[in-house]
């Protein structure tokens, strides 16, 4: 499920994109995605403590799902890191570290 770690927008759009269209997420992809998404939070250039974008999402900006593009490094992380705490409620990976 892991497309590219390198991008915590490509992770929660892939889930996304995976959710909208009705396509079943497996048990351990939705675990290993959800465990990847929590090991962002608090680290450098996280909004308020939340979770951190990557280098890659701070260099090319992000497109939300709904194609709204954001480019500054505010609305990057501020955006990634609510979109990512929404991720994980929607995965429900119930893990004491998710």
């Amino acid at each position: 499920m892991l497309p590219d770690t390198a991008s915590l927008g490509v992770i929660v759009d892939a889930l996304d994109d995976a959710m909208f269209f009705g396509r079943p997420i497996p048990a351990h992809e939705r675990e290993e995605a959800a465990r990847w998404i929590a090991s962002r939070q608090g680290l450098r250039g996280a909004y308020r403590g939340m979770f951190a974008p990557t280098q890659h999402d701070f260099a090319n900006g992000i497109r939300v799902f709904t194609g709204e593009r954001i480019i500054t490094h505010a609305g990057t992380a501020h955006v990634l890191g609510e979109e990512a705490c929404r991720m994980l409620t929607l995965v429900a990976v119930a893990e004491p570290f998710v």
